[in-house]
Parts: C-alpha cells; sequence; structure tokens
C-alpha cells in the first residue's frame, strides 16, 4: 500500500461485510476466502480490540502486512528485537479463532531502496547494508532468512515475498534486474523447504495501469520476468489513486486478458476505494482524491462479483472502517 493511502479514510463497506460475510452460509456461498489488516482506526488498545472483533466475526483470513527488515538480525540469525516481536505476537493473536493467515513482506522499500532496517522501531540502514545491490550476496541471505523466520512463526496459508513490485520498474534502471534475481532466488530456496505454500510478488495495478505511466508495456513485460516464480497472479487495487476509480471494469478485465495464459489462480492482495472527497498532502503540494459511498460500493461489488466468478483464492480490504 502506498503511503498516502495510510492518511485516506475509508468507510466500512456493507456489501463485504453483509453479501461476502463470513457466516457459516455466506462461506459455503463464496468461491474464496475474504479477509482484512490488523489496520485499526486508532492507536489505542480499545481501537486494537475493537478492530481484531470485527475481523474475527466478518473475516476468514487476514493480512500480515509487514513494513521494514531486521537486516542484521536476520543475516546473524540473531532473536529479534522484543519490540519487533510484541507485534508480531499481536498479530498473530488475531488468528487464534481460526483465521487463515496472509504473510506479505517486501525487501524493497520506498523509491526503490532496500527496505528500511527495523528492530524496536524504523531506522535508517545501516553501515554494512547501504549502496548494496538487491541481489548482493548479503542481501539475498539476509532477506531469505528473514522470510523463512517470519514463514515459520507466522504458519501462513499464502506468502508474498514481494509487495506492489512492479512500481520498482523503470526504463532505465537497474533495479528491477537486481529485484528478478533477488526474487527468483528466495522464491526457489523456500520452495525447496516448502513445496505447497504458494509464494509470489503482488502487483500493483492501478501503478500499471495509471494514465500517466509511460512505459505500461515496458512494465508489463517486466513483472512477467518473474511468472514462473509466482504461484498465485496477485493484485493491488486502489482506482482512487490514479484516477481509475471511473475505469473498474476495464482494469478488472485487464487482467484476466493479460494473465488467463499462465493458468495460474487470482487473489486480491489489497484493495480499497474512497468514500468522500478528501485533500492530502503530498510531494510537490497537495492533492484531492474523489470518491463517494456509491462508487465505493459500486467497486467492491464489481471486485466480490469478479473474484467469485474466477474462484480467487482471497480478497483483502485494508480498512474495515472510517477513523
Amino acid at each position: 500500500m502506498t503511503p498516502i493511502l495510510l492518511r485516506v479514510a475509508l468507510l466500512l463497506l456493507s456489501t463485504f461485510t453483509a453479501v461476502y460475510a463470513a457466516d457459516a452460509r455466506a462461506a459455503k456461498a463464496r468461491s474464496f476466502r475474504m479477509g482484512f489488516t490488523p489496520s485499526p482506526h486508532l492507536e489505542t488498545p480499545q481501537a486494537w480490540n475493537e478492530m481484531a472483533k470485527f475481523i474475527r466475526q466478518n473475516g476468514d483470513i487476514v493480512l500480515q502486512h509487514l513494513w521494514g527488515v531486521p537486516w542484521t538480525e536476520a543475516l546473524y540469525n540473531r532473536p529479534f528485537h522484543p519490540n519487533f516481536m510484541t507485534d508480531w505476537k499481536r498479530r498473530k493473536a488475531l488468528t487464534a479463532g481460526g483465521l487463515r493467515t496472509y504473510l506479505a513482506v517486501t525487501p524493497v522499500g520506498w523509491g526503490g531502496n532496500i527496505s528500511a532496517y527495523t528492530n524496536e522501531r524504523e531506522k535508517p540502514l545501516l553501515a554494512e547494508f547501504k549502496g548494496k545491490a538487491l541481489d548482493d550476496p548479503m542481501v539475498k541471505k539476509a532477506y531469505l532468512n528473514y522470510c523463512e523466520r517470519a514463514i515459520e512463526y507466522f504458519q501462513p496459508d499464502y506468502a508474498a515475498i514481494g509487495i506492489e513490485v512492479n512500481s520498482l520498474y523503470q526504463p532505465s534502471g537497474k533495479r528491477w534486474h537486481e529485484y528478478v534475481n533477488l526474487h527468483k532466488y528466495v522464491y526457489g530456496e523456500l520452495k525447496k523447504k516448502h513445496p505447497s505454500l504458494p509464494l509470489f510478488a503482488t502487483l500493483d495495478l492501478h501503478a500499471m495501469l495509471a494514465p500517466d505511466n509511460s512505459d505500461r508495456e515496458g512494465m508489463l513485460a517486466a513483472y512477467k520476468e518473474i511468472m514462473d516464480a509466482n504461484d498465485i497472479v496477485a493484485i493491488s487495487f486502489y482506482p482512487f489513486l490514479r484516477g481509475l476509480s471511473d475505469q473498474v471494469d476495464g482494469a478488472l478485465a485487464w487482467v484476466t486478458e493479460t494473465f488467463d495464459s499462465y493458468d495460474k489462480p487470482y487473489a486480491v492482495a489489497e484493495a480499497g476505494e474512497e468514500a468522500e472527497n478528501v485533500v492530502v498532502k503530498a510531494e510537490g503540494g497537495t492533492r484531492e482524491l474523489k470518491g463517494s459511498p456509491a462508487g465505493q460500493k459500486a467497486y467492491f461489488e464489481k471486485l466480490l462479483a469478479l473474484a467469485q466468478a474466477r474462484r480467487f483464492k482471497f480478497v483483502i480490504a485494508w480498512f474495515y472502517r472510517d477513523p
């Protein structure tokens, strides 16, 4: 999910929770799992408990979306910081009632650089990792170790080892090629130990189809380079972020037309649509994001209808309610 979305409010969608609620009858009717991320509307214990109760009552899968990597601890197989593990323990507790787990981690941070170093909190990269290529042997070893430890801890049913990775692509940049090497290495090594665990990197659909993407064909060709190391075609789609709210039908049709030939299952790794106009601060000034309750409802109805018809593995809505 992009940083700007963290400042955007989404209203609770009745279609998502009523029509496709995870009660016994609806669960039998749905062809996909449905869930949310543990993102409370406020950073308070009460808000967390409210969110946890809602997720357990209205979903059957939870997305453990983890930004940042404890690079040094992972490289040398040292214990993670207690604060780091406190967050993991709280997240894992959400699945105590039987929810399935979708784990998502990524080696890439904002701007295409190595993901931030995180132990008790997010910090700048330590000297030994600064300037390293994504496919540097040290980075590959550390990231594989981190993925292994995260998989061992959360015991996921699905795991993304890269989040919205196509946004890393630049026509003249080398970072994408470094990422391809890293992704294929980690995928191959993890498959040796976890042959039945679906592994993949998610596709940022709104970035791919954005009107200002001047090299869509190049980005698509680049993403296809990792399709032999993607067990699921998993999309992230926030139409309002890139002016695609009136093009949802075409965007979803593009996905199936583009990837049906691979004969792999689909999933929605992240989803959200604005329910009101919101002005947010962005680089270079302010930006108005358009939205309406009717538009949000229509978006999720279309998304869930496709997921049902094409038997997606899961659909994740980022927020469960409006702050």
